[in-house]
């Protein structure tokens, strides 16, 4: 234990305004201070799956700003060391020993901002030691034999609550304490004032996960690359890993029925590990394992995009120049972020984060976020659900209304696939249906779906092919295309590129697909934009445009591009008054005849032979 983060076990820090570096900070008794205080947390608890709560997150944060390594010997014989006596007589944990977090609940109050009445009750509760053991159970490597092997460990072994007194105590795992201080540097620096300021569990995981990540990101630029730090990192999640990270999915250490979920966790199947606990518990988790995209969008990463932006929409829909203006409008905390979804044929399976890290914020002086009305929020959630009931309708080829679309999630359980599967179905099925409804609910009971109806694994994802030839709103800013032109060729080239055809029909021809791909893959820019002023004149002619001839126009991009640049870099730059009209007589000069050559022509014409 000669490390010195270990002997004094601080870790709390300040950001110092000349330097922008984190400070210890020495005064360990005072919450009060001028200067914003940052807590260092380790990132195995940070990325970790389990069950927990936003207290509990809380609680935790603030026992790892008050953690302490505490030798037995300086106790003996004090007044403190006869009370922590008295402590260990009723709890059977030594709190003089080990790296131990000990405050008082007025300070705890203070320092998480928490203003509900029960306060006292709910810490009572949290206190708990198998319920907080439960929450903070982690996965970390251990060795066995010559493997390394990921294991179940209790990051705390004791708590208390001497509530007469007003003090709390937590007792951390011996084996744990480099890794909980953060003595190797693995951590990250959060802002206690920032995470009081959370009101929800999913936004809180989301900030500490995004400004890991975001840190780690910086560190391999600058440290590693020896580079200057980007504006915008970009950061990927598997969707089911990321539900477990937030703690949407939260899985049990001590329930013998998710055992296998556990199993999953450890060998990284984030897909199997969260059927597998929707199997086991049988109850959706409370409701919160949103299979629905449309649900979990706006009830989870909306509420979060508020509560770490400032703004409600954080989808990947902005050019660079709206996307400031709305980073500069508004300050919730010190990242902003915009989210971008990763598919896999038709389904949404990743997200992918393009995060802003504003070194200048003001940690004092943050705008508070004005959560919306509840008539506000029962205007969204019908606009969402009407959004989710036309997009359904779409696919299924009939107009439904809310209690058909009820009918339908819940013969399929809420799951959305089942339902598109039983509407591929519909259509290829090869008589007349009376009832479509009944047909569609029949269906899904009975799990069919069209014949040979799979989804193609893409090659070229979504995200990957607007940053080849989009790059950060290059289209828009630069082409002057407008985002829904830039959407219509963005889907295009998603489907050509992933398409499993052989062949594909480009103007009246049918071509290799290879060719096709390739030919595609290699535009620019400055192609598209040039294509997308083709089809705004063949706009203006009132001509219809389908995907073919778009197809076509990008396949010719290159040579119709390569060949109106050469056109316009060859153009005269003589104005018009300077040229000489070509073929007309006054450009040549005149000639003189005599009147024996205007003789002779007057002969030729009748024919006379001198």
């Amino acid at each position: 234990m000669s490390d010195i983060n270990l002997e004094n076990g601080q870790q709390l820090y300040y950001l110092e305004p000349n330097t922008g570096q984190y400070r210890m900070y020495e005064q360990k008794e005072k919450y009060d201070i001028d200067v914003p205080v940052f807590v260092k947390k380790a990132n195995m608890l940070i990325k970790r799956v389990g069950t927990t709560s936003l207290m509990s997150e809380k609680i935790l944060l603030a026992a790892i700003a008050t953690a302490n390594m505490r030798k037995k010997s300086d106790y003996a014989d004090t007044e403190e060391g006869l009370y922590l006596a008295d402590i260990y007589k009723t709890t059977n944990n030594d709190f003089s020993d080990g790296l131990v977090s000990e405050f008082r609940t007025s300070e705890l109050k203070s320092m998480l901002k928490i203003k509900t009445s029960r306060y006292y009750d709910l810490l009572n509760e949290y206190m708990n030691k198998e319920l907080f053991q439960e929450n903070w159970t982690i996965f970390t490597t251990v060795k066995s034999g010559d493997k390394d092997v990921l294991s179940s460990q209790n990051c705390i072994i004791g708590t208390t609550y001497d509530r007469k007194n007003g003090r709390v105590f937590i007792k951390w795992n011996p084996d744990l304490a480099e890794k909980i201080l953060c003595s190797k540097g693995n951590g990250t620096m959060l802002s206690l004032d920032l995470m009081a300021d959370f009101k929800d569990l999913q936004s809180f995981n989301m900030y500490q996960l995004l400004k890991e990540e975001i840190s780690y990101a910086e560190y391999l630029q600058t440290k590693v690359r020896k580079k200057e730090p980007l504006t915008e990192y970009c950061v990927e999640f598997n969707l089911a890993e990321f539900k477990f990270l937030i703690s949407i999915n939260q899985v049990s250490f001590k329930d013998p029925g998710e055992k296998e979920t556990r199993d999953y966790i450890r060998n990284g199947k984030w897909e199997d590990a969260e059927k597998s606990l929707k199997k086991a518990s049988q109850s959706d988790n409370g409701g919160r394992m949103y299979d629905n995209w449309y649900n979990f969008r706006r009830r989870t990463l909306a509420s979060a995009s508020l509560a770490i932006n400032g703004f409600k929409e954080s989808f990947y829909r902005y050019g660079d120049k709206e996307f400031d203006g709305l980073c500069s409008e508004n300050h919730a905390t010190d990242i902003h972020y915009r989210t971008e979804m990763m598919k896999k044929g038709q389904s949404v399976n990743g997200l992918r984060f393009f995060v802003r890290w504003d070194k200048k914020f003001d940690y004092k002086s943050k705008v508070e976020i004005v959560e919306p009305t509840d008539e506000e929020k029962k205007a969204e959630e019908e606009r969402h659900q009407e959004r989710f009931r036309k997009d359904i309708s779409d696919r299924a080829g009939i107009d439904l209304s809310f209690d058909d679309l009820n009918a339908l999630m819940k013969a399929a359980d809420g799951d959305i696939h089942r339902v598109e599967a039983a509407c591929a179905y519909m259509h290829d099925y090869g008589a007349e249906i009376e009832n479509m409804v009944g047909f569609l609910i029949e269906a899904i009971r009975k799990g069919y779906s069209a014949p040979g109806n799979k989804v193609n694994e893409e090659i070229y994802g979504y995200g990957y092919i607007c940053e080849k030839f989009n790059n950060g709103g290059k289209l828009c800013s630069e082409q002057g295309m407008p985002q829904e032109a830039v959407d219509l060729i963005m889907n295009i080239l998603y489907k050509k590129l992933n398409s499993r055809e052989d062949s594909m029909k480009v103007g009246k021809s049918v071509k290799p697909a290879i060719i096709v791909t390739e030919r595609l893959l290699n535009l620019t820019p400055e192609e598209i934009g040039f294509v997308f002023k083709k089809i705004e004149d063949k706009q203006k002619t009132g001509s219809k445009i389908n995907e073919n001839y778009i197809v076509t126009l990008l396949f010719n991009a290159h040579e119709e591009y390569a060949v109106a640049k050469l056109a316009e870099k060859n153009r005269p730059e003589a104005s018009l008054s300077g040229r000489k009209a070509k073929n007309q007589f006054h450009d040549y000069e005149q000639r003189k005849y005599t009147d024996e050559e205007y003789k002779d022509f007057e002969a030729k014409k009748l024919g006379i032979k001198k």
